[in-house]
Protein backbone atom coordinates (compact mmCIF):
# COMPACT_ATOMS: atom_id res chain seq x y z
CA UNK A 1 0.00 0.00 0.00
CA UNK A 2 1.35 3.43 -0.94
CA UNK A 3 1.85 6.07 1.71
CA UNK A 4 -1.00 8.61 1.80
CA UNK A 5 -0.55 12.25 0.86
CA UNK A 6 -1.38 14.77 3.52
CA UNK A 7 -4.25 17.13 2.85
CA UNK A 8 -3.03 20.69 3.31
CA UNK A 9 -5.26 23.58 4.35
CA UNK A 10 -5.92 26.39 1.90
CA UNK A 11 -6.19 30.10 2.60
CA UNK A 12 -7.14 33.19 0.64
CA UNK A 13 -5.61 36.65 0.60
CA UNK A 14 -6.26 39.80 -1.41
CA UNK A 15 -3.02 41.18 -2.84
CA UNK A 16 -2.69 44.80 -1.70
CA UNK A 17 -1.45 46.38 -4.95
CA UNK A 18 -3.11 44.37 -7.73
CA UNK A 19 -6.26 43.84 -5.60
CA UNK A 20 -6.50 40.21 -6.76
CA UNK A 21 -7.64 37.27 -4.62
CA UNK A 22 -5.06 34.47 -4.34
CA UNK A 23 -5.43 30.98 -2.87
CA UNK A 24 -2.39 29.52 -1.13
CA UNK A 25 -1.33 26.59 1.03
CA UNK A 26 1.47 26.22 3.61
CA UNK A 27 4.82 25.26 2.20
CA UNK A 28 6.16 21.80 2.98
CA UNK A 29 9.56 20.27 3.76
CA UNK A 30 10.22 20.17 0.00
CA UNK A 31 9.81 23.93 -0.35
CA UNK A 32 11.70 24.55 2.89
CA UNK A 33 14.70 22.73 1.40
CA UNK A 34 14.56 24.97 -1.69
CA UNK A 35 14.82 28.08 0.49
CA UNK A 36 17.50 26.63 2.77
CA UNK A 37 19.74 25.83 -0.20
CA UNK A 38 19.36 29.38 -1.52
CA UNK A 39 20.03 30.86 1.91
CA UNK A 40 23.27 28.89 2.22
CA UNK A 41 24.52 30.40 -1.02
CA UNK A 42 23.62 33.92 0.10
CA UNK A 43 23.11 35.17 -3.47
CA UNK A 44 20.18 37.68 -3.55
CA UNK A 45 19.09 36.60 -7.03
CA UNK A 46 19.12 32.90 -6.06
CA UNK A 47 17.15 33.68 -2.89
CA UNK A 48 14.55 35.63 -4.88
CA UNK A 49 14.27 32.83 -7.45
CA UNK A 50 13.89 30.25 -4.67
CA UNK A 51 11.06 32.24 -3.07
CA UNK A 52 9.46 32.58 -6.48
CA UNK A 53 9.62 28.80 -6.95
CA UNK A 54 8.00 28.27 -3.55
CA UNK A 55 5.22 30.74 -4.38
CA UNK A 56 4.64 29.01 -7.72
CA UNK A 57 4.34 25.67 -5.90
CA UNK A 58 2.04 26.91 -3.14
CA UNK A 59 -0.34 29.35 -4.84
CA UNK A 60 -2.57 29.78 -7.88
CA UNK A 61 -1.08 33.20 -8.60
CA UNK A 62 -0.93 34.67 -12.10
CA UNK A 63 2.56 36.10 -12.53
CA UNK A 64 1.29 38.74 -14.97
CA UNK A 65 -0.20 40.69 -12.06
CA UNK A 66 2.47 40.05 -9.41
CA UNK A 67 4.62 43.09 -8.65
CA UNK A 68 7.37 43.26 -6.02
CA UNK A 69 5.12 44.41 -3.16
CA UNK A 70 2.52 41.70 -3.86
CA UNK A 71 5.33 39.13 -4.12
CA UNK A 72 6.78 40.18 -0.78
CA UNK A 73 3.39 40.37 0.94
CA UNK A 74 2.36 36.93 -0.34
CA UNK A 75 5.63 35.48 0.93
CA UNK A 76 4.95 36.80 4.44
CA UNK A 77 1.51 35.15 4.28
CA UNK A 78 3.16 31.85 3.33
CA UNK A 79 5.56 32.06 6.28
CA UNK A 80 2.69 32.85 8.63
CA UNK A 81 0.64 29.89 7.38
CA UNK A 82 3.58 27.48 7.29
CA UNK A 83 5.42 28.28 10.53
CA UNK A 84 4.06 31.18 12.59
CA UNK A 85 3.08 34.81 12.24
CA UNK A 86 5.94 35.57 14.64
CA UNK A 87 9.33 34.99 13.01
CA UNK A 88 12.65 34.99 14.82
CA UNK A 89 15.31 37.25 13.34
CA UNK A 90 18.47 39.10 14.24
CA UNK A 91 20.13 42.28 13.07
CA UNK A 92 23.39 44.09 13.66
CA UNK A 93 23.80 47.25 15.73
CA UNK A 94 26.83 48.67 17.54
CA UNK A 95 25.85 50.31 20.82
CA UNK A 96 29.31 51.84 21.06
CA UNK A 97 29.90 50.39 24.51
CA UNK A 98 32.54 47.88 25.48
CA UNK A 99 31.22 44.35 25.89
CA UNK A 100 27.96 44.93 24.01
CA UNK A 101 27.15 42.39 21.29
CA UNK A 102 26.86 43.50 17.68
CA UNK A 103 24.16 40.96 16.73
CA UNK A 104 20.80 41.30 18.49
CA UNK A 105 17.94 38.77 18.37
CA UNK A 106 14.41 39.98 17.82
CA UNK A 107 11.03 38.85 16.53
CA UNK A 108 8.95 40.06 13.58
CA UNK A 109 5.16 40.00 13.72
CA UNK A 110 4.29 39.23 10.10
CA UNK A 111 0.69 40.33 10.70
CA UNK A 112 2.02 43.87 11.17
CA UNK A 113 3.67 44.04 7.74
CA UNK A 114 2.32 46.98 5.73
CA UNK A 115 2.55 47.87 2.05
CA UNK A 116 3.81 51.43 1.61
CA UNK A 117 3.37 53.62 -1.46
CA UNK A 118 0.09 52.44 -3.02
CA UNK A 119 -1.72 55.77 -2.64
CA UNK A 120 1.28 57.67 -3.97
CA UNK A 121 1.29 55.47 -7.06
CA UNK A 122 -2.42 56.04 -7.66
CA UNK A 123 -2.03 59.80 -7.32
CA UNK A 124 0.59 59.99 -10.08
CA UNK A 125 -0.56 57.48 -12.68
CA UNK A 126 -3.79 56.26 -14.24
CA UNK A 127 -4.71 52.66 -13.40
CA UNK A 128 -5.99 50.47 -16.25
CA UNK A 129 -6.70 46.84 -15.26
CA UNK A 130 -3.25 45.42 -14.45
CA UNK A 131 -1.16 48.27 -15.88
CA UNK A 132 -0.56 51.99 -15.44
CA UNK A 133 -0.68 54.77 -18.06
CA UNK A 134 2.27 57.18 -18.02
CA UNK A 135 1.49 60.11 -20.36
CA UNK A 136 4.22 62.09 -22.09
CA UNK A 137 1.80 64.68 -23.48
CA UNK A 138 -1.86 64.83 -24.51
CA UNK A 139 -1.48 62.36 -27.38
CA UNK A 140 1.37 60.02 -26.47
CA UNK A 141 2.67 57.93 -23.61
CA UNK A 142 3.58 54.47 -22.43
CA UNK A 143 1.65 51.79 -20.52
CA UNK A 144 3.59 49.81 -17.91
CA UNK A 145 2.86 47.04 -15.44
CA UNK A 146 4.62 46.41 -12.16
CA UNK A 147 6.75 43.45 -13.11
CA UNK A 148 8.63 41.24 -10.69
CA UNK A 149 12.25 41.22 -11.83
CA UNK A 150 15.76 40.91 -10.44
CA UNK A 151 17.47 41.84 -13.69
CA UNK A 152 19.01 45.03 -15.08
CA UNK A 153 17.12 48.27 -15.61
CA UNK A 154 16.80 47.51 -19.34
CA UNK A 155 15.28 44.11 -18.58
CA UNK A 156 12.94 45.67 -16.04
CA UNK A 157 11.73 48.27 -18.54
CA UNK A 158 11.26 45.69 -21.30
CA UNK A 159 9.34 43.31 -19.02
CA UNK A 160 7.21 46.14 -17.66
CA UNK A 161 6.09 47.82 -20.88
CA UNK A 162 2.62 46.77 -22.08
CA UNK A 163 2.48 49.11 -25.05
CA UNK A 164 3.41 52.51 -26.44
CA UNK A 165 0.76 54.81 -27.86
CA UNK A 166 0.44 58.07 -29.78
CA UNK A 167 -2.24 59.80 -31.86
CA UNK A 168 -1.65 57.34 -34.72
CA UNK A 169 -2.19 54.13 -32.75
CA UNK A 170 -1.04 51.62 -30.15
CA UNK A 171 2.22 49.68 -30.55
CA UNK A 172 2.56 46.41 -28.64
CA UNK A 173 4.83 44.28 -30.84
CA UNK A 174 8.51 45.09 -30.50
CA UNK A 175 11.81 43.47 -29.60
CA UNK A 176 13.92 44.55 -26.66
CA UNK A 177 16.31 46.32 -29.05
CA UNK A 178 13.46 48.19 -30.73
CA UNK A 179 12.05 49.32 -27.40
CA UNK A 180 15.45 50.47 -26.16
CA UNK A 181 15.93 52.47 -29.38
CA UNK A 182 12.56 54.10 -28.75
CA UNK A 183 13.49 54.86 -25.12
CA UNK A 184 16.81 56.39 -26.26
CA UNK A 185 14.85 58.80 -28.46
CA UNK A 186 12.68 60.15 -25.63
CA UNK A 187 13.10 63.51 -23.98
CA UNK A 188 14.93 63.31 -20.67
CA UNK A 189 11.79 64.39 -18.78
CA UNK A 190 9.80 61.54 -20.34
CA UNK A 191 12.48 58.97 -19.56
CA UNK A 192 12.58 60.21 -15.95
CA UNK A 193 8.86 59.42 -15.64
CA UNK A 194 9.61 55.80 -16.56
CA UNK A 195 12.53 55.58 -14.13
CA UNK A 196 10.45 57.14 -11.35
CA UNK A 197 7.65 54.63 -11.96
CA UNK A 198 10.11 51.75 -11.57
CA UNK A 199 11.97 53.22 -8.59
CA UNK A 200 8.94 54.28 -6.54
CA UNK A 201 7.03 50.99 -6.52
CA UNK A 202 5.13 50.06 -3.35
CA UNK A 203 7.05 47.85 -0.91
CA UNK A 204 6.51 45.82 2.24
CA UNK A 205 7.55 47.53 5.44
CA UNK A 206 7.71 46.66 9.10
CA UNK A 207 9.65 47.64 12.22
CA UNK A 208 11.49 45.20 14.49
CA UNK A 209 12.35 46.27 18.03
CA UNK A 210 15.08 44.73 20.16
CA UNK A 211 17.05 45.51 23.31
CA UNK A 212 20.77 45.09 23.87
CA UNK A 213 21.25 42.22 26.29
CA UNK A 214 24.25 43.95 27.87
CA UNK A 215 23.38 47.66 28.26
CA UNK A 216 19.62 47.57 27.70
CA UNK A 217 19.65 50.11 24.87
CA UNK A 218 16.48 49.99 22.76
CA UNK A 219 17.17 49.24 19.10
CA UNK A 220 14.82 49.71 16.16
CA UNK A 221 15.36 48.18 12.74
CA UNK A 222 13.28 48.93 9.63
CA UNK A 223 12.54 46.02 7.31
CA UNK A 224 12.09 46.80 3.62
CA UNK A 225 11.99 44.38 0.72
CA UNK A 226 12.05 40.64 0.24
CA UNK A 227 15.56 39.96 1.60
CA UNK A 228 14.71 41.59 4.94
CA UNK A 229 11.71 39.27 5.28
CA UNK A 230 13.67 36.14 4.29
CA UNK A 231 13.77 34.86 7.87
Amino acid sequence: MKLPKRDLPEYEVKLPVSDVDVTYRPYTVKEQKIMMMAAQGGNPKEITNAIRQVIENCTNVNWDILCDADFEYLFTRLISASISNVASAEFSHDCGKEGCPVIHPTAIDLNQVQVIGIEQLKSKYQRRKNYWVIPFDETSGICMKQTLTVETQEETIFNSVVNVYDEDGVYDEFTKEELMDYIDGLLNEDFEKIVEFINTQPYCYSVANAKCAMCGTGIKSELKGILDFFV
